[in-house]
């Protein structure tokens, strides 16, 4: 089976989200938690040793304090991953734009994606995962590399046939909200 699309701006921007979505990079992790709780511990000290004791107001309005710089240096992290994503897929798209006619062939044992550039068959063993989201799907072969097709009739069949030869469950994974925070 044969499945040929023409990858689209969108789609590139849709990929490098769903990727760090999936690597975690969106979710609250355990460093960031540890560094607060490391940062309002010293906090605690500070207040204790600065006014002699113990004070429950101080050490309450020093953690608000922490808390607010702490979220405050999350979302600026957060909005300059989602910058620098915006320009690495642009900068991609104009670099690219002739080779983005991509086709897929299904094999006995493989998935072969055809570009202009350079042919690629990758062993059904090595696909890790198929996901589904609102706009895409995506077939990952590694942490960071996917294949992404659009959803429509076509496709939905190929990933079948593809889901069936190489063993693995369609996922529905939400990517949630980001082209709200990017397009406005």
């Amino acid at each position: 089976m044969e499945f040929t699309h023409k990858v689209s701006q969108e789609d590139i921007l849709n990929i490098n989200f769903f990727i760090q979505k999936k690597i975690g990079r969106w979710e609250w992790n355990r460093d960031f938690l540890l560094q607060s709780l490391v940062l309002l511990f010293l906090v605690g000290v500070m207040n204790f040793n600065l006014s002699g004791g113990f004070s429950f107001l101080y050490f309450s309005l020093e953690c608000l304090g922490v808390l607010a710089l702490s979220f405050a240096v999350m979302s600026y992290k957060r909005s300059l991953l989602r910058k620098k994503i915006i320009q690495f897929a642009n900068v991609f798209y104009e670099q690219e734009r002739k080779n983005l006619n991509l086709t897929y062939v299904l094999h006995e044992d493989s998935i072969e994606e055809k570009s202009k550039k350079n042919n690629q068959k990758i062993n059904f063993k090595d696909v890790q995962n198929v996901f589904k989201t609102e706009e895409n799907f995506f077939v990952c072969i590694s942490q960071m590399k996917a294949f992404v097709f659009p959803i429509n009739e076509e496709s939905e069949g190929f990933i079948k046939n593809l889901c069936q030869m190489a063993k693995k469950d369609l996922e529905f994974m939400k990517i949630s909200g980001y082209k709200n925070k990017i397009w406005g």
